[in-house]
């Protein structure tokens, strides 16, 4: 996929109330890199993290062509659920990728099964790499 094609890159994950999730926009200046997370934790600190981070074309490209070649999004499977191969998860997931005109280039969404071990967690380390805290709230994505 053309990166230079996608107009927003998002992906959720959810589990009850916590909820973590990343969009990147692609704006007329640069991307909005947007993180949000509200998860309960152990240590009483369960303040919402909100968080949005302007980047420039390049590094926004960039972050989307390491996302899409160490995760094989588009191999993902459009849907995957208990019987499918993947990992098993309690989380519930969505990853929705739009073009320039908001039109659906890729969308693949999941309800107790991730993709398998190595294109999920190859996302997720690519996304980390601007985003450190993104889905480390959830023991699924322990490395």
């Amino acid at each position: 996929m053309d990166v230079k094609t996608i107009g927003t890159f998002g992906l959720n994950f959810s589990r009850g109330f916590d909820q973590t999730w990343i969009n990147l926009w692609r704006k007329g200046d640069g991307y909005s890199l947007d993180f949000y997370q509200d998860v309960e934790t152990d240590d009483g600190d369960d303040e919402p993290i909100d968080t949005v981070t302007k980047i420039g074309f390049e590094q926004g490209e960039a972050l989307l062509e390491r996302i899409f070649a160490e995760g094989r999004v588009e191999e993902w499977a459009p849907v995957y659920s208990f019987g499918d191969e993947g990992m098993d998860t309690d989380l519930s997931w969505t990853l929705d990728v739009d073009g320039l005109d908001d039109e659906d280039l890729l969308f693949s969404s999941g309800n107790g099964k991730l993709p398998p071990r190595d294109m999920i967690m190859g996302a997720i380390a690519a996304i980390q790499s601007a985003e450190p805290r993104f889905a480390a709230c959830f023991e699924d994505f322990a490395h």
